[in-house]
């Protein structure tokens, strides 16, 4: 299936969305139910303000699963190259693969939509931690700066005119910063 319009795109998430329900009802058809397997059970009202979907929530689940993998599995995009030198761009999805992808997918929908919110929320996560590590690193960069500044020419070596005291704090700080920064650079790995 080659996607070149807006129109493409959206019957491929069509059919992964029908291909996900069904495989959503096969997997609920095989829940054993009062003994039975091969069973629909409908919706009906729990206590309070809760539904139990039944089948259908299984269906529901089964699309949106099936949807969410062909994200994170995305189609490919194919590049020929002319003997003139000009190069054309093909983005497709082999429907072959799509529906058995959709259909196993919808089977274990929860499953799959657990998995991938656990793995979006990893990445979430490791983003925030490079990006305190970046933050954490430029404080460093400045406080070893202004501590540079503060002990005055030659960065508080005992220069004429620079208190050795202030440039031995100076120079005490500027080490400690930089074991801050060798753990903040190890922190994640």
């Amino acid at each position: 299936m080659v996607l070149t319009t807006g129109s493409d795109i959206i019957t491929l998430f069509v059919i992964a969305a029908v291909g996900g329900a069904l495989g959503g009802l096969v997997s609920d058809l095989l829940l054993v139910r009062s003994q039975q397997s091969g069973t629909i059970e409908f919706p009906r009202h729990l206590r309070g303000a809760f539904y139990d979907l039944g089948t259908l929530g299984s269906l529901l689940i089964g699309a949106v699963a099936a949807m969410v993998a062909v994200y994170i599995f995305p189609p490919e995009t194919v590049t020929t190259l002319a003997a003139d030198g000009t190069s054309t761009s093909v983005t497709r999805y082999e429907l072959f693969k799509l529906i058995p992808l959709a259909l196993l997918i919808g089977s274990v929908g929860s499953a799959f939509l657990a998995a991938a919110q656990t793995r979006v929320l990893a990445a979430a996560k490791q983003q925030q931690l490079e990006d305190t590590k970046r933050v954490a690193d430029q404080q460093l960069t400045a406080l070893a700066s202004e501590a540079g500044q503060l002990a005055g020419p030659g960065g508080g070596r005992d220069n004429i005119g620079v208190d050795p005291v202030a440039g031995a704090a100076t120079r005490n700080f500027q080490e400690r910063v930089e074991q801050a920064r060798n753990v903040i650079r190890s922190v994640g790995e």
